[in-house]
């Protein structure tokens, strides 16, 4: 796990190295019963499949991130399990369940408070709450006023900006 984040720093989250990297973690975490490290391999191969395109292998971990978030119950995983569940749901077309799981992420994110952000902003290299809000204005776009996804956007930019969290803050 350690060198998943630098490698997927300098090579990209599609790379086959990630992926061979993330793949022997989750190996070694599911064969020695480590859990609680099992959460960040998954996440990271969903990140590898998830850019790749490969929606539906993206679909599977999504499924089974939100299955343990929901075992360790922590707000933070269930946050980026939630995350990953609307971004795959959205890019396979499915809006309304994309909208529902980025509302889920919206919320758990709210509920780890701002102070830990930061923390695992570093680690995942992702603020749930953030991306949940922008990328959920395209699951709405179609359905919400003009003035709701004006609010939502600049909620989710404020919301970057405050964190610092570059990625986000690159969009329009």
């Amino acid at each position: 796990m350690a060198i998943g984040g630098p490698l997927t720093a300098t090579k990209g989250y599609a790379a086959p190295e990630v992926e061979r990297t993330y793949l022997r973690a989750r190996e070694l975490c599911e064969r020695l019963g480590r859990s609680s490290e099992l959460f960040p391999a998954l996440r990271g191969l969903w990140n590898c499949y998830f850019t790749r395109g490969e929606l539906l292998r993206g679909a599977d971990l999504a499924e089974r991130l939100a299955v343990l978030a929901e075992e360790q119950g922590r707000s933070l995983q269930r946050a980026l399990a939630h995350r990953s569940l609307g971004s795959t749901w959205l890019f396979l077309g499915r809006f309304s369940e994309a909208r529902e799981q980025l509302d889920q992420a919206i919320a758990f994110d709210e509920a780890v408070g701002s102070g830990n952000r930061r923390a695992y902003i570093s680690l995942y290299a992702d603020s749930p709450g953030v991306i949940g809000r922008l990328i959920s204005l395209v699951s709405s776009g179609s359905s919400a006023s003009p003035s709701t996804l004006w609010r939502r956007s600049r909620r989710g930019w404020r919301s970057a900006k405050h964190l610092r969290h570059q990625a986000s803050m690159r969009w329009p």
